[in-house]
C-alpha cells in the first residue's frame, strides 16, 4: 500500500524552462551548446553535490570559457546565473495537488538535486485546505553531498524519513532517477506534467475529484 509520495522539485514542484533562460541571456543558436555544457553539464552537478558553492560554480565557468577562448561568453554566464533563480516558478497547480494529497491521508516528501533556497522555501509552506505543512521532510542533494541518481541517496532518504520503499510513490520526469528508485523497491511514476499526474491521481483514487 502506498503510504507515501516523493517529488522531485526542479522538474516536478517548479516548471523551469532552461533553454529560454539560455537564450533569453543573450545566447545564440551557435553558442548555446557551450553554454549549457560549461554551466549546466560540467559545473552545476558539483553545485547540486554541495562540493562548491555559487561563487566559485560562477568564477569555474568563467575561467573555463576564457581558458576556451569564448571571452564573448562570459557576460551571457554570469546573466544566466544572475536570473537562474527568477526562471524557476513554483507550479502553484501541483501545490494543489500535493494539498490534496495530504488531505486524503497520504505523506509528502522533496527530494531533488538542488540548492536553491526557492524550493526550501517549499518546506514552510502550509496547505489551503487545512494547518498543516504541505511537506513532511525535504532532503537536498546539496545538503547531503549525494546526488540523483545515486543508489545512496535514495536509501539514506528512507533511512533517516523511516520509510518502506514499497510503500513510496516517488515522481520524477528522468528516467535513470525512476530506475534507481525502481531498484530499491519504490512505485515509480513518470512526470508528463500536471494534467496526466491528476488524471493518474484520480484514476489509482488517490484524491478526491
Amino acid at each position: 500500500m502506498i503510504r507515501n509520495i516523493i517529488f522531485d522539485a526542479t522538474n516536478v514542484l517548479f516548471e523551469f524552462n532552461k533553454n529560454n533562460l539560455i537564450y533569453r541571456c543573450g545566447a545564440t543558436s551557435s553558442n548555446y551548446d557551450i553554454l549549457e555544457d560549461e554551466i549546466f553539464n560540467k559545473v552545476m552537478p558539483l553545485l547540486y553535490a554541495g562540493l562548491i558553492d555559487k561563487k566559485e560554480a560562477v568564477k569555474m565557468s568563467c575561467i573555463s570559457l576564457l581558458n576556451s577562448g569564448n571571452n564573448d561568453l562570459v557576460p551571457v554566464c554570469l546573466a544566466i546565473y544572475d536570473k537562474l533563480s527568477s526562471f524557476l516558478k513554483i507550479n502553484e497547480n501541483m501545490l494543489d495537488l500535493v494539498s490534496s494529497l495530504r488531505v486524503t491521508g497520504y505523506k509528502c516528501y522533496i527530494l531533488s538535486n538542488a540548492v536553491d533556497d526557492l524550493i526550501c522555501s517549499l518546506n514552510e509552506m502550509k496547505s489551503k485546505k487545512g494547518n498543516f505543512l504541505l511537506f513532511n521532510a525535504c532532503m537536498l542533494s546539496c545538503n547531503e553531498r549525494l546526488l540523483k541518481p545515486s543508489f545512496a541517496i535514495f536509501e539514506k532518504f528512507c533511512y533517516v524519513n523511516k520509510l518502506e520503499a514499497t510503500e513510496c510513490l516517488y515522481i520524477d520526469s528522468d528516467v535513470k532517477n525512476l530506475d534507481i528508485a525502481k531498484k530499491l523497491g519504490m512505485n515509480c511514476y513518470d512526470f508528463k506534467g500536471y494534467d496526466k499526474f491528476k488524471e493518474f491521481l484520480i484514476k489509482e483514487n488517490m484524491i478526491l475529484y
